[in-house]
């Protein structure tokens, strides 16, 4: 079952390797960002820090697993940044639209951009970051 997962190109398997990875990187973040707080790292730092140190679990993670991509190119690595400037937007953007202009109240506004964002960035990926192309 775990071969079949792992080497497979379905688009099922390539979305468990993908909420793999992004759980991966979240709990990198979360990891990351607490130690430093321990440390007495200031709470906004420690997290921009953990998020960075999770961006390298993301990048790699779903280059070499979700997507299977080998050899690492600039290329890549520019589209991965750039879809995660979108992503960072799309949460800015999505919170002010879900409490400002929908009334959502910041947890249902924070559950819906968590939820729209990871698909987005799965598709963005698939077709244009880690695309043959």
């Amino acid at each position: 079952m775990w071969h079949a997962l792992i080497r497979s190109s379905s688009l099922p398997a390539t979305g468990s390797r993908f909420i793999m990875v992004g759980l991966a990187a979240t709990l990198t973040h979360l990891l990351t960002a607490n130690v430093l707080i321990t440390f007495e790292t200031a709470p906004p730092n420690a997290s921009v820090y953990g998020y960075l140190v999770g961006m390298i679990v993301s990048f790699s993670g779903h280059k070499y697993l979700t997507f299977q991509k080998k050899g690492a190119t600039p290329l890549h690595v520019v589209r991965f940044l750039i879809t995660s400037a979108i992503g960072l937007a799309i949460s800015y953007l999505g919170m002010q639209v879900g409490q400002d202009v929908l009334g959502w109240g910041p947890r249902i506004s924070s559950v819906a951009v968590c939820t729209v964002i990871p698909v987005i960035n799965f598709f963005i990926m698939r077709l244009w970051v880690f695309n043959r192309g």
